[in-house]
């Protein structure tokens, strides 16, 4: 039985080849390549398995990282006939986007890739399981329901407690702030049975699917030493880049505690990709999931230095946007206030920094 490909179909096998150094197969063989569909369209292992399970004992499904293209191979020819024929070119029951595949018969298929670079950076550790679904449906259950007094940013929706996070300087403001609520101290104790560490700020984003966070470091002269993040009710890739070279792509299940320290807090940037799905590594090799409705809790805990400063701040009556000559003014009046007996100050007891 001799295969005729169409011109387009030609096409793809000029492809595999300059990619590949693949063969197509002019006669049926047991591999198949699905030409117009991949991992980087979206293509998961699941949804490949579904259209071809029925036509025969699947050996292997080969997804290669960021191609647009993937390999089947049955235990018999007969099958692989049985799924060209059935297959190629036909409405597959698909989605829109992957709804028709276009095959060729191939020579031999890539080798397994069994799994990705997925490396985490000194310091950071992900805790799976930090939490239990039931305790998990009960903060999404809290947080739905108290999410009015959220704000928006251009790519999510955020509410904070303790302390209120101020984007424009990078740090945190001292107006009024709900309290930590009380639903969250089951959360808080666990943190300090690991951690002997206890955090006094809170920050909830929500996410829905295609939304990130461009890359950061929190702000070290606000935060101290541990940075944590919980996830809730959908899994993410987090993107760590450090330098311009050094990249790596941290999978973050739901219910998962992330927690940076040391050289992952202070010396690599994280951030989350905006897009709709993420690529994984699996047992049987790359694969990709998609994103769900994503509610991340980041704890954090207020250096010392800062509150000192905040009670400065409320006995001169100012704040951070108080011109330094008003500082020293207020500064001057609390002193006379003090020690009414004193009507010059020395110029060295007005050292505010």
């Amino acid at each position: 039985m001799a295969v005729i490909y169409t011109k387009k179909m030609e096409v793809y096998s000029s492809m595999l080849k300059k990619d590949m150094n693949i063969e197509a197969s002019y006669s049926p063989t047991t591999n198949i390549m699905v030409c117009n569909c991949g991992l980087v369209n979206g293509l998961s292992r699941k949804a490949l398995k579904q259209v071809f399970y029925q036509y025969g004992e699947i050996k292997y499904m080969i997804m290669i990282p960021h191609k647009s293209y993937c390999f089947i191979s049955f235990s018999e020819v007969e099958e692989a006939i049985r799924a060209f024929n059935n297959v190629n070119g036909k409405y597959n029951g698909l989605s829109d986007e992957h709804k028709i595949f276009n095959l060729i018969f191939t020579v031999s298929i890539p080798q397994t890739i069994k799994k990705l670079s997925t490396a985490c950076p000194n310091g950071l550790e992900v805790i799976e399981n930090f939490i239990t679904e039931k305790e998990e449906n009960f903060i999404l259950e809290y947080l739905n329901e108290h999410w009015s007094g959220s704000s928006s940013m251009k790519h999510r929706q955020v509410k904070h407690y303790g302390y209120e996070f101020d984007y424009d300087h990078n740090g945190v403001r001292y107006d009024t702030c709900e309290p930590i609520p009380k639903e969250f101290e089951f959360i808080l104790n666990a943190i300090y049975l690991r951690l002997k560490w206890r955090p006094d700020q809170i920050t909830i984003n929500k996410y829905l699917p295609g939304q990130g966070i461009p890359n950061h470091i929190d702000n070290i002269s606000v935060f101290d030493e541990y940075i944590l993040s919980l996830s809730l009710n959908s899994d993410i890739n987090m993107e760590f880049r450090k330098d311009s070279f050094k990249h790596n792509s941290v999978f973050i299940k739901a219910k998962s505690l992330l927690i940076m320290s040391g050289e992952s807090r202070y010396e690599w940037t994280h951030g989350i990709t905006p897009r709709k799905m993420d690529l994984i590594s699996t047992e049987d090799g790359p694969d990709v999931v998609y994103r769900g409705t994503r509610f991340s809790i980041t704890f954090r805990r207020v250096i010392e230095f800062t509150k000192v400063k905040k009670d400065l701040y409320e006995i001169l009556g100012c704040d951070k946007t108080t011109p330094f000559e008003t500082l020293k003014d207020n500064y001057k009046k609390l002193l006379l206030k003090v020690h009414p007996d004193k009507s010059v100050m020395s110029s060295s007891a007005l050292v505010l920094n």
